[in-house]
């Protein structure tokens, strides 16, 4: 008899899932949400958010700066933020500038910056 001609041969009985074996998983995560969440936590505190320089050697970034620091250099996650942005900041044919425009505006503020954050975030939860 050979060993695999399926004479005398009994398979095991399946295993049963056990709870113990297969804990509940976390939902999964948005990637794009997850940055978005990494970046803003960067900048957070005012002490940790400048205008002009993407990054200072005191640590303060600029939007672009909390960006780069979560790997991020372009696609869905900046287009959430520019999509999030106040009209008027929005540069239709380099929309790349529009974030730079916005952070480094004379009346943008610390708010403001975790503002458009806020509604980035909120909109993807949304989606």
């Amino acid at each position: 008899m050979a060993p695999f001609d399926q004479t005398g041969f009994e398979l095991a009985p399946a295993m049963k899932p056990s709870r113990e074996l297969v804990p509940d998983l976390p939902a999964p995560v948005d990637p794009v949400l997850a940055k978005l969440i990494a970046a803003r936590a960067l900048i957070e505190k005012p002490e940790h958010w400048c205008k002009i320089h993407t990054d200072r050697e005191d640590g303060a970034r600029c939007i672009q700066g909390a960006l780069y620091a979560v790997h991020v250099f372009g696609g869905p996650i900046r287009e959430a933020l520019i999509e999030a942005l106040p009209p008027k900041f929005i540069e239709p044919v380099l929309r790349n500038i529009s974030l730079m425009m916005f952070n480094d505006h004379l009346d943008t503020t610390h708010a403001d910056v975790l503002s458009l954050f806020d509604r980035a975030i909120a909109a993807r939860k949304a989606a």
